[in-house]
């Protein structure tokens, strides 16, 4: 419904529409793999996430192929994610347990009281990185949004090892939290350990190879995006080496600690912005 408000074009809510439905079905996705990596079972959700990936680069090709158009796209894209919403559901309830749907108030609000900081923690994570490019935009700088933006779409897979060892060491965090506290600082280590290894090579290979790496993606017009390239990939490695210190505090249940962290990060930047 939120389209009729932030368009008056029919096609362009339509595509609001199927894209929204896209993005809620698979966030529906997530609780099936929430399940599994609380139970470590992290190959079901590979299996589950490669089919996806070709399903969805199937219909995707099949669609451009045959009816070229952002509408098919993202129709394809919500049929996609139906079906794999479906498939997981299927292969869920045959191979871990049977389950049905049961609204408990009770379990919402407990739920919800532990949950929030995460949640507000996923909202700071999105508007983080778009601080600056929406204040330059707002005082019309558009040549800077777009050096940003080129900087920025390049260092975004420095994260990459975020989510893979966030993925993998959580759900053996939260296991020896509960069962053993002893093995717990075993495991921390090497998720520390792990970090700083993809850490001090993502800083290193970003100033080293920024240069030769935006010319040849983007060409020389965008020289002012290597020294924004630097200064993200080693704010990446930062990231990296605090994520293990973000998640043992969520394991641990001090979650709020980690969104006040947060909260106060996401302040700070906008208050550098408008400084600078």
């Amino acid at each position: 419904f939120g389209s009729f408000f932030a368009t008056s074009n029919p096609s362009i809510r339509i595509l609001i529409v199927f894209l929204g439905a896209f993005i809620v079905f698979n966030a529906m996705t997530e609780v099936f793999f929430a399940f599994f990596r609380a139970r470590q079972e992290m190959k079901y959700e590979s299996f589950i996430k490669i089919f996806q990936a070709l399903l969805m680069s199937g219909v995707g090709i099949l669609v451009l192929l045959n009816f070229p158009s952002a509408q098919n796209i993202a129709l394809g894209y919500l049929v996609t994610s139906l079906i794999a919403l479906a498939a997981i559901a299927v292969f869920f309830s045959a191979k871990i347990f049977t389950f049905r749907f049961v609204w408990r108030w009770e379990a919402w609000r407990v739920i919800f009281r532990d949950s929030w900081p995460i949640g507000m923690m996923v909202v700071f994570g999105i508007f983080y990185p778009q601080v600056g490019p929406v204040l330059l935009g707002y005082l019309g700088q558009i040549h800077q949004v777009g050096w940003y933006d080129a900087a920025y779409r390049i260092a975004f897979f420095a994260l990459i090892p975020v989510v893979l060892l966030s993925q993998s060491f959580y759900p053996a965090m939260s296991r020896a939290f509960r069962d053993s506290p002893a093995s717990l600082q075993a495991i921390w280590n090497n998720y520390l350990g792990a970090a700083i290894f993809f850490a001090f090579p993502t800083a290193i290979l970003g100033v080293v190879f920024a240069a030769p790496l935006i010319h040849f993606l983007y060409g020389h017009m965008f020289a002012p995006s290597i020294l924004l390239f630097q200064v993200l990939t080693i704010s990446a490695s930062v990231l990296i080496m605090t994520e293990p210190f973000s998640q043992i505090l969520i394991v641990m249940n001090q979650q709020r600690k980690n969104f006040m962290v947060n909260a106060w990060t996401v302040g700070v930047c906008i208050l550098l912005n408008l400084i600078g």
